[in-house]
Order: structure tokens, then C-alpha cells, then sequence
């Protein structure tokens, strides 16, 4: 698993400017670009990957790729938790956008919306459920409940309350 830290004193920073910052840095990397503090290194590197990144199918251009979609993940997390802890509802809802997820945990284990909470940052705790939600498969209420239930609680509800549960998507049946 990729962990990324920052050294600087704000960290990742927790703003909008510093979310656009680090997809600037992310989107410059590029493997053409790398260097080593040796050059015997650099070849030595070099000559692994097109052995086997290369013969294995999976080119540089698409490991940089995924490198790339971690970086920003981890990144727009980190960001997020700042944000959050600031209570900066934009940053949040602009990490959130960028790909941050809303389970982000921070070193002890916290979550996004349970620092929220804690802090009293209500619109923020409400974003981050809304977004961890809309992650989650779903299932329709008919799914558990079974026909044969819904049938014989007919007689004591009016027809309109179960209507709904009494349609069939095609391929359930």
C-alpha cells in the first residue's frame, strides 16, 4: 500500500489553492523526468522496468498512470482531513470531487466524518455521510421482504402503501 507524507509545515495544506497545487505537481511527474542519485541506479531502474513492466504487458505509461491515481487519492485525502478539521466545508466538497474518499482515516484511525463530528462541523459531517452513502450499494425494500409476506399483510393495509413492493423487475421473478 502507497502511504505519501509532506514534510512542510501545513502539511498538504487544507484549501482549495492547495488541492490545485499538488495536481499540478502530480500531473508534471513524469517517468522520462526521473532521475537518481546515481547513474549506475538510473540504468539499473531503467533496464528493470522495460524487462519487466514492459514484457509483462503492463507499459510505463500505465504504471505512471497508477502511480499517479494513488498520488492524487492519497493526496486529495490528506487534504480532506485538513480541511475538515479546519472546517472548511469548499476544500472538503472540492477534495471530495478530486477523488478523496469519504472514509479517508487519519493516523489514529479516525474517520473524515467522525473528526467532523467531534469538531461540531455539522454541514461537514452531513457532506461526508451523503458522500459515503452514495458509495454503497443499495437494494430496493422489496428485496427483503417476500411476496408471499407482503400478499398476507394485504388485508390489514390499504392497497396504495403496497403496491409498490408488489411490482417485479424483470429478471427478479
Amino acid at each position: 500500500r502507497l502511504r505519501v507524507r509532506c514534510s512542510a509545515p501545513g502539511g498538504f495544506g487544507a484549501s482549495e489553492a492547495a488541492l490545485e497545487a499538488w495536481e499540478a505537481r502530480i500531473d508534471a511527474a513524469d517517468w522520462v523526468l526521473a532521475r537518481a542519485g546515481r547513474k549506475a541506479d538510473e540504468r539499473r531502474l531503467r533496464a528493470f522496468a522495460e524487462r519487466h513492466w514492459e514484457a509483462g504487458g503492463r507499459g510505463v505509461e500505465q504504471r505512471l498512470a497508477q502511480l499517479k491515481g494513488l498520488l492524487r487519492r492519497e493526496v486529495c485525502g490528506q487534504v480532506l482531513l485538513a480541511a475538515v478539521e479546519r472546517g472548511d466545508l469548499r476544500a472538503a466538497r472540492a477534495a471530495l470531487d478530486r477523488g478523496a474518499s469519504p472514509e479517508q482515516r487519519d493516523a489514529l484511525g479516525n474517520s473524515a466524518e467522525e473528526l467532523a463530528a467531534f469538531a461540531g462541523h455539522e454541514e461537514l459531517e452531513e457532506l461526508l455521510f451523503e458522500r459515503r452513502m452514495r458509495a454503497l450499494p443499495h437494494r430496493r425494500l422489496s428485496a427483503f421482504l417476500r411476496r408471499e409476506e407482503l400478499l398476507a399483510a394485504a388485508a390489514a393495509a390499504p392497497p396504495e402503501v403496497l403496491a409498490p413492493f408488489l411490482t417485479e423487475v424483470a429478471g427478479e421473478a
